[in-house]
């Protein structure tokens, strides 16, 4: 798994625990378009995206769904809060694309916690990359034009406008649709 390639890098994590690691991985594959969570269910995931995008998304006030967040090949996904504490969730997780992804439930998880000391280390590196993540997406919406928005959104992920509709990359950039055909006129 290069997700673990790349963990391994920066922590120490021993043959003991990838082996036990890649037997509590379970293999699901879904098409395009497919919901793997909706509002309201309990998250009992984490994915690891092995193949394909995932959109996590909300359905606001007016009915309309506004994209949290997308996620790739080699990134961690799942709603925390629901995950974690098991209360209902406020958000939609869906495929979209066909998606090969590596999945683990919350009690194995706590067996990797107690019988592996370096899953606390393994998850305190991945909390701490994705808070980063957050960070940099509430700097840009509060102090960065549209414009920044979109260029920092396509250098972080070159290929996403051949993967992701146009109409959710503006939702995520908290945009209108015709805002963003203005901005990618101008480049």
């Amino acid at each position: 798994m290069d997700i673990l390639k790349t963990i391994s890098e920066e922590i120490k994590l021993s043959p003991a625990f990838l082996e036990a690691l890649s037997q509590k991985f379970k293999l699901e594959k879904h098409s395009k378009e497919s919901i793997l969570l909706r509002e309201g269910d309990l998250c009992r995931k984490l994915y690891v995206i092995q193949k394909g995008c995932l959109r996590f998304y909300y359905i606001n006030e007016e009915g309309k769904d506004i994209t949290h967040w997308f996620s790739f090949e080699g990134d961690f996904m799942t709603e925390l809060n629901s995950f974690y504490s098991q209360t209902p969730s406020d958000f939609y997780l869906e495929t979209l694309e066909e998606c090969q992804l590596l999945t683990l439930n919350l009690a194995d998880i706590k067996v990797l916690a107690k019988d592996f000391p370096e899953f606390y280390m393994m998850e305190s590196m991945l909390l701490r990359n994705a808070a980063l993540e957050l960070g940099e997406k509430i700097k840009d919406l509060q102090f960065r034009d549209a414009k920044t928005r979109y260029l920092n959104l396509i250098k972080k992920q070159e290929d996403i406008l051949f993967r992701v509709s146009l109409g959710y990359i503006a939702s995520y950039l908290g945009i209108t649709q015709q805002s963003l055909s203005r901005i990618r006129r101008q480049r």
